[in-house]
């Protein structure tokens, strides 16, 4: 059997879009105004939250479960949850350093943080993401039927939306 879970690669695309934005903002820490500093970051933090976390709270509940299975281990996935809980480790840090934020200042220290958060993020999620479409991915759809795939699938999906939704946006 071979399935596709192409709408899931272009899913990983898109978010690609917005992990590339935080490194991009902290690329602009040193240059940017702090007006404009705050504006990335708050981007970047309403990608986080209205994207990205519910999209990993979807993949623990459908598609490292149906991983799970198909590996006949509760644990074939518990690396990838442990990157979750970084991911949200980062994001949670994130929101704190961006409430002591000022549109007039920014400190040293408040840059340093946010260039330690942000290039931390960039980097896990590249690892986390390569993990996915090289190895996790591919194992499912070589395991899975096309009926299957398209399950999962809309199963994801549905998750999405009901996490998007339970995140407040």
């Amino acid at each position: 059997m071979t399935a596709s879970l192409n709408r899931l690669h272009e899913e990983h695309e898109t978010l690609w879009k917005g992990i590339e934005s935080l490194k991009e903002t902290a690329d602009l820490i040193e240059l940017a105004p702090p007006e404009a500093l705050v504006i990335e970051l708050e981007e970047d933090h309403m990608f986080l939250f209205r994207h990205l976390l519910p999209h990993a709270e979807a993949e623990e509940a459908v598609l490292y479960r149906a991983y799970d299975q198909l590996a006949s281990s509760p644990w074939a996935t518990e690396t990838m949850r442990r990157d979750h809980v970084a991911i949200s480790t980062f994001a949670d840090e994130l929101t704190a350093v961006q409430l002591q934020l000022s549109m007039d200042a920014t400190t040293p220290e408040q840059k340093q943080e946010l260039r330690r958060i942000l290039y931390g993020l960039y980097a896990l999620l590249k690892v986390h993401f390569s993990k996915e479409e090289e190895i996790l991915l591919p194992r499912l759809e070589e395991a899975l039927s096309q009926a299957a795939a398209d399950s999962l699938l809309d199963s994801m999906e549905a998750a999405v939306q009901k996490n998007e939704v339970h995140a407040g946006w």
